[in-house]
Formats: structure tokens, C-alpha cells, sequence
């Protein structure tokens, strides 16, 4: 049986002036996800903040060790970055 995953993360831009350049950044991180990790994403709160950004994601896997293991590797993509701050994260299963 498929289990899934399921989490967000928050971000800050300090680079971000404005809220284009905070959704050219956003374009860039969901393309990313969806393109290298085979991940559904979307941002999902501070929405109008151009510094700010919640985005929630999920996928699905063949067991919880399989999904643990992606879901740190999503997160170490997000630590990895200059272009944001990487402010919390959480992930559940299902």
C-alpha cells in the first residue's frame, strides 16, 4: 500500500523587493520540486508578504523509510540555498 507525505516549509526572502521578485523566486523553488523531486507544491500563506513564504507539499511512496528519506532531501534543498532563509519545517505521514 502507497503511504504519503506531507509537509510545508517557511521561507524569508531578504533579497526580495517586491512581491515579483518574491514570485519569481517562488516559480523557480515549485518548478524545482515538481521538476528534480517529483513533489506537488504550492505556496499556501503569506500570500501578499514579499518576503515571506509558506509552501506545503506532498507526495506519495512505497513505505515510510522511502518517505522519510525524500523528505530530508527536500529540506536539505531548502537549507542548501542563498537566495532565501529557511525558517521552519514540518512533515507528516499518512
Amino acid at each position: 500500500m502507497m503511504k504519503v507525505g506531507y509537509g510545508f516549509v517557511l521561507l524569508r526572502f531578504p533579497v526580495a523587493q517586491s512581491l515579483k521578485d518574491k514570485r519569481r523566486i517562488l516559480k523557480s523553488i515549485l518548478s524545482d520540486l515538481q521538476r528534480k523531486y517529483f513533489v506537488s507544491a504550492a505556496e499556501v500563506d503569506h500570500l501578499e508578504e514579499w518576503q515571506m513564504a509558506k509552501i506545503g507539499f506532498s507526495f506519495v511512496g512505497p513505505s515510510v523509510p522511502f518517505l522519510n528519506s525524500k523528505a530530508e532531501i527536500l529540506f536539505q534543498y531548502f537549507e542548501n540555498e542563498w537566495d532565501w532563509e529557511f525558517l521552519e519545517r514540518k512533515f507528516h505521514l499518512i
